[in-house]
């Protein structure tokens, strides 16, 4: 329920004649006609009409600085939650903000930021009008911010946490409009802008069920999700999935409620739809922080999960109200406007001691001049944060100037020592202090500092920060990721042949789950730069510099904050050697064993491999790299705002968006890589039969049956997800047809298996030479 009085007329003391905000029990009801009379302006002379109309613009007035104020601070205390968690430890803001992008920064701050002067107005601002500005101001630009920053973020290693980048915004804006439509519709001088506010609360609520968002229209999705619901596999899962139905139906239904009041206008000032509109869905998003108490699933999620919900209240109680205060300022003339403000100002009473305020009653900004400065604001500071958004450039230009010995045990058994003993250091202090480890630690930092000058002096700063500041890593490692990031850019300007590539262990202790750093040191054997449609890209060919297989296993490797893609030529040729002798033995590969019932589909899968090793004459190798470089540059150029498939969120739809981000990146890059140079495309249909075959239903499997289907336009797999089964005598038939074609055919079909995935057409790389 609102905290807010509806019927009592609040006094004036400026008032000559009382005047009744209600009609009394059983007096006639204006007709719709009688209501629709605006009366005429009021003047000076006509104290009556004039009073009327401070004393509503006085109860909305008093309303939005009361929200301002609860409101307010829940805005600001937003600052204090947790922005994701890693694995069950929080993040909070002061973790995550050194590590991210200015304009990621700004983003993240828009909200706390918002809050303070919304604050700072509801006290310092002299005229309701000029609060009601600063409101909506603050929350169009928290609106851009958190869009233009959550764009840049998914750029860098880690993007800016989904509660803080996903917001439903057309959905709030429905309720919003709905809920100050109603209030505006009971006054007759605003009745008709109400009215407008309500029909337009129903397009809005429209625009979010229909317009494309990650690829899918909601409305589609919810249309999946209710013809999935009889395979559901138990009642529970039915009445869950009916719950997140109606929440996400809310908006429009409460909007459509709205048209109650298009002909008919409310009896009562803050009617029941505009408390329904403010307060109706925090009520529904509670029920869910309910049941996790009824399951004594408290604690420090649900803490953050209830406040949210507490924030997206304040949202909707400040910018409904603003709305009213400024539609309802707009209306008024002179005369009425500065009557008002003088009764406003004459309310506020020091209630400590019973004296009035020595404020002027004609201080503050007019509703026309506040608007130009909260319009000239907003532009400025979207301008610059659109400025800082750009996304990073791609396309690098590394000059090779040859490796050494020197530079070689740099980055080989120096780096490689110190980062062993961090890393063995920073699993005893975990369970024990470990003065010695530390010891170590220091010694190898400062070996490899020492080794690093006789290089460069940059460089050597570089190693410097790096083994100084890892010591007290956050639990995302935007640090460790940065630091690193420094020392290529160190090793690029030294012309050294040399990249450092951070990573992360997850593993599982008694302690629970536990992240754990590390690096490993490439030497580039060559930079290959490509143009793609006007814009550059680049790909490094490199082989760990200590030799040998780094462990993790990946033939490439692309990173969005990163100008490149990378190319392992030592996790290619081991791949080559499993091809080879599984060409030999006839089988798809010998790494893995055939899913169940998936015999004659693995057989046939090593026959076409035979085949085309005979054919291929000793090129495998070529092949895998050809293919490799083109699939990681397409990771490349998607960038992390690839639009969704369909075909992804029609077969994943019950899978968090994390992980179908993952399935449409890898099926975008597949069927990229079946447009390769050579023998490319054929070899790819080897690697992605052995994801099918395996049916551990993984990113990779999902990605490489989706390919399949794209290219024969046949279903290769059944059910419902996550139950689904792969039909093997279909893919048997599916992957003997595709053997048969040529290359050229095949980039072919790639081509028009992208346009159909993914509605796009798909740009060819050219090698700048």
């Amino acid at each position: 329920m609102s905290d807010e009085p509806r019927d009592e007329p609040i006094a004036d003391p400026l008032a000559e004649k009382p005047t009744a905000l209600v009609s009394p029990p059983g007096a006639p009801v204006a007709t719709e006609e009688e209501a629709d009379q605006t009366p005429p302006p009021a003047s000076d002379a006509d104290p009556d009409a004039v009073n009327e109309a401070s004393l509503f613009f006085g109860i909305s007035s008093q309303r939005l600085r009361r929200r301002a104020r609860w409101a307010g601070a829940f805005l600001l205390l937003s600052a204090l939650l947790p922005h994701e968690f890693v694995d069950t430890s929080p993040l909070f803001l002061w973790d995550t903000l050194p590590e991210l992008p200015l304009a990621a920064v700004v983003g993240a701050l828009a909200m706390p930021i918002a809050g303070l002067a919304i604050l700072l107005a509801s006290v310092l601002a002299k005229r309701a009008t000029s609060l009601a500005v600063v409101v909506l101001t603050s929350f169009a630009l928290v609106a851009v911010m958190y869009t233009l920053g959550g764009d840049r973020a998914a750029w860098d290693v880690f993007s800016m946490p989904e509660s803080v980048s996903s917001r439903p915004a057309p959905a709030l804006f429905a309720l919003v409009l709905t809920a100050s439509g109603a209030a505006l519709a009971f006054r007759p001088a605003t009745r008709k802008l109400g009215r407008g506010l309500l029909v337009a609360s129903i397009a809005s609520a429209l625009f979010f069920y229909l317009w494309p968002t990650r690829g899918e229209a909601p409305m589609s999705t919810l249309v999946r999700a209710f013809v999935s619901l009889p395979d559901l596999p138990s009642f529970r899962f039915q009445i869950g999935m009916l719950l997140l139905a109606s929440i996400v139906l809310w908006p429009l239904f409460v909007s459509l409620l709205g048209l109650v009041y298009v002909k008919t206008p409310p009896r009562r000032d803050d009617p029941w739809l505009t408390v329904v509109a403010t307060f109706g869905l925090p009520a529904l998003l509670l029920m869910f922080a309910y049941r996790a108490l009824i399951f004594a699933q408290a604690g420090l999620a649900l803490l953050a999960y209830t406040f949210t919900i507490l924030v997206v209240t304040g949202i909707l109680a400040l910018l409904s109200s603003a709305i009213v205060v400024a539609a309802e300022g707009a209306s008024l003339n002179v005369a009425e406007l500065e009557h008002a403000h003088r009764a406003q100002q004459a309310r506020e009473i020091d209630l400590s001691r019973h004296r009035k305020r020595t404020k002027s009653a004609h201080g503050g900004l007019p509703l026309r001049t506040a608007a130009i400065v909260g319009a000239a604001t907003f532009f400025a500071l979207s301008i610059t944060e659109w400025v800082l958004a750009r996304p990073p450039k791609k396309g690098v230009e590394w000059q090779l100037s040859g490796a050494t010995p020197e530079a070689d045990r740099v980055y080989g058994s120096l780096f490689s020592e110190w980062d062993h003993a961090r890393r063995t250091w920073d699993s005893d202090v975990r369970h024990e202090a470990s003065a010695s480890g530390h010891l170590a630690v220091r010694k190898s930092a400062k070996d490899l500092g020492e080794a690093a000058k006789s290089l460069d002096p940059k460089l050597a700063e570089a190693f410097l920060a790096l083994t100084t500041e890892s010591d007290d890593l956050d639990l995302a490692g935007r640090r460790f990721f940065r630091l690193i990031e420094d020392v290529n850019e160190a090793s690029r300007k030294a012309r050294l042949p040399y990249y450092i590539d951070p990573n992360i262990a997850v593993r599982e202790s008694k302690e629970g789950v536990q992240r754990f750093f590390y690096a490993s040191a490439f030497r580039i054997d060559s930079v290959n730069r490509w143009d793609v449609d006007g814009r550059d890209f680049a790909a490094l060919i490199v082989r760990p510099v200590s030799g040998g297989r780094t462990g993790h296993g990946l033939l490439g490797f692309s990173r969005d904050v990163q100008p490149f893609a990378l190319v392992d030529l030592d996790e290619i040729e081991p791949y080559r050697a499993d091809l080879e002798a599984a060409a030999q033995s006839r089988v798809c590969t010998t790494k893995a064993f055939p899913a169940p019932r998936s015999e004659r589909a693995f057989s046939r899968c090593g026959e076409i491999l035979a085949d085309l090793v005979t054919e291929s004459s000793g090129g495998v190798r070529d092949a895998l790299e050809l293919g490799t470089e083109r699939h990681e540059l397409q990771h490349q150029i998607d960038g992390p705002h690839l639009a969704m498939s369909s075909a992804v969120l029609e077969r994943l739809g019950a899978y968090v968006p994390s992980f179908q981000d993952r399935v449409n990146r890898e099926l975008s890059a597949y069927v990229a890589e079946l447009t390769a140079e050579g023998l490319a495309p054929r070899f790819e249909l080897v690697h992605l039969s052995q994801f099918v075959l395996s049916e551990r239903g993984g990113a990779y499997h999902h990605a490489a049956v989706i390919v399949f289907e794209g290219l024969s336009g046949k279903k290769i797999r059944h059910g419902i997800e996550p139950e689904g089964e792969v039909d093997f005598d279909v893919f048997e038939d599916v992957l003997s047809h595709l053997a048969t074609l040529s290359d050229d055919d095949l980039r072919a079909k790639g081509r028009e298996a992208y346009a159909k995935l993914f509605n796009a057409k798909l740009v060819s790389p050219v090698r700048i030479r």
